[in-house]
């Protein structure tokens, strides 16, 4: 019988192996700072529990304000071992991310947040410490089961205010498994991440999956990713990591932010899965980094693209080890919502998301009229099973319209927002719904246009356009 909750998993790791490294933490991108081991984060877990049910009932929405770093690794599981929803936040480096936090404060209706001690916040609501030390706390397993709300995540709004996803333990441990299996993940396995512990792929994917398949995994911030992008990959060679992936933005800026020198020092061979989503994966950003990273030794099979996103978190990936599915469709044809093969070397190239996870199913809907549409097809991705959230804490007509529909009485099904089509079985993901330009009846997708005015001139920086429509006579 399978762990029921999130506590349950975790004590009975800490209890089988207190002694082993966990979580690792490189301060810098390079120099390292920290280590969690099992026991000790089950021991500073309890220790912030305890203080929080000192001032909160159970299922108190909790905000985690740290800076990345394990602070915020003993933060996230201590609200879960007192029972109460961790609701996950930016760290405050800038005044656009202090407004995003007291958005976020509000909306979830916070009632306590947990913080280092020397943290400089001004705020009314209850602060506990997650690095004041202490004697070994008395604790007990809080009354909660795998259907209790353990996560607040909010969506990015890229597209829409952000809206607080609720997910139960059921939810993330069935994603978790999901995952696993896809990534072929073992207690071998060893990660490296630079990814936010605030957005979904950090949280679900670079900070739960380790302990819930028993692997080390080395994390650094996003900002020593982001100034020095060689050492992510410096990290991942000298603690010969297997299992390390973002968007396909940071593979791009691998390519472009480092030297051949720079590149001929590392050792990648140890690198087997490489994941690659949260944004339209290109074909053309995997191509450049396999040949800019072959002579690291790292093997272009190693590439992961799959799809997901806050509401479901993994989605879909590849059954098994395979290279890239890159195939090439008709523009025109696209542009008309259809996926038609083009000849042999042309058309538009298209990255394959892999297949559906067990016990899950997808359908590609027509989303005016509400109907299931056949291979080939575009249309709105729709996707139902275990993984996929309670809905949006409190916007109950949001969560009616996104997480309740039907086709013919089949459901309910998410509808992501993202269109795409099924192929023999494969996903290809060709943008967001909302984000879709059209022009005199044909489809337009921005990531393409702004990837073709980049190639035009030199002097344009990549990722760094955005193309929009704009009204006629709008001025």
């Amino acid at each position: 019988m399978g762990p029921e909750t999130w506590i349950d998993l975790v004590r009975r790791a800490c209890a089988a192996r207190p002694d082993e490294t966990l979580y690792t933490f490189l301060d810098d991108g390079t120099t390292e700072s920290a280590r969690l081991s099992y026991g000790e984060l089950d021991r500073r877990a309890r220790l912030v529990a305890r203080r929080l049910r000192d001032v909160q009932p159970f299922g108190a929405h909790v905000v985690i304000l740290c800076p990345p770093g394990l602070d915020s690794i003993v933060g996230f599981f201590g609200c879960l071992y007192a029972g109460m929803v961790a609701v996950t936040a930016p760290d405050m480096a800038s005044a656009r991310a202090r407004a995003r936090v007291d958005a976020i404060l509000h909306d979830a209706g916070a009632s306590a947040i947990v913080m280092p001690a020397a943290a400089a916040f001004e705020t009314a609501l209850p602060r506990i410490a997650t690095d004041d030390d202490g004697a070994d706390p008395a604790w007990s397993s809080p009354p909660i089961t795998e259907h209790s709300l353990a996560l607040l995540q909010y969506t990015s709004g890229s597209t829409a205010a952000p809206r607080g996803v609720m997910l139960t333990h059921q939810n993330m441990l069935c994603n978790a498994e999901v995952q696993r299996r896809a990534w072929r993940l073992s207690r071998d396995s060893i990660g490296v991440s630079w990814l936010p512990l605030y957005h979904d792929l950090g949280v679900i994917t670079c900070l739960l999956q380790p302990v819930y398949v028993g692997f080390p995994t080395v994390m650094m911030p996003p900002s020593a990713f982001l100034q020095r992008p060689a050492r992510w990959l410096e990290a991942i060679a000298r603690h010969r990591a297997t299992f390390a992936g973002g968007p396909c933005f940071a593979f791009d800026l691998c390519v472009r932010k480092t030297t051949p020198a720079e590149r001929a020092r590392l050792d990648l061979t140890h690198w087997t899965t490489a994941f690659n989503g949260a944004e339209p994966v290109h074909a053309e950003v995997l191509a450049r980094f396999s040949e800019a990273f072959a002579s690291s030794g790292f093997r272009g099979d190693a590439h992961y693209p799959c799809y997901g996103l806050a509401e479901a978190n993994f989605v879909t990936g590849p059954a098994a080890p395979r290279a890239p599915l890159v195939r090439g469709f008709d523009a025109a044809a696209l542009e008309h919502g259809q996926a038609r093969q083009a000849r042999e070397g042309g058309g538009r190239l298209l990255v394959g998301c892999g297949t559906i996870g067990e016990g899950h199913a997808l359908r590609i809907v027509d989303p005016e009229r509400g109907v299931a549409l056949p291979d080939g097809v575009i249309g709105e991705i729709w996707v139902a099973g275990p993984s996929v959230a309670r809905g949006y804490h409190g916007r109950d007509d949001d969560t009616r319209e996104t997480f309740c529909a039907r086709i013919t009485g089949d459901g309910p099904f998410l509808r992501t927002g993202d269109l795409g089509f099924v192929q023999r079985g494969e996903l290809f993901v060709t943008g967001r719904r909302k984000d879709l330009i059209i022009v005199r009846g044909l489809n337009h997708y921005p990531q393409d246009l702004e990837l073709t005015v980049e190639g035009c001139d030199p002097r344009l920086r990549r990722g760094c356009g955005v193309a929009f429509a704009v009204e006629a006579g709008a001025g």
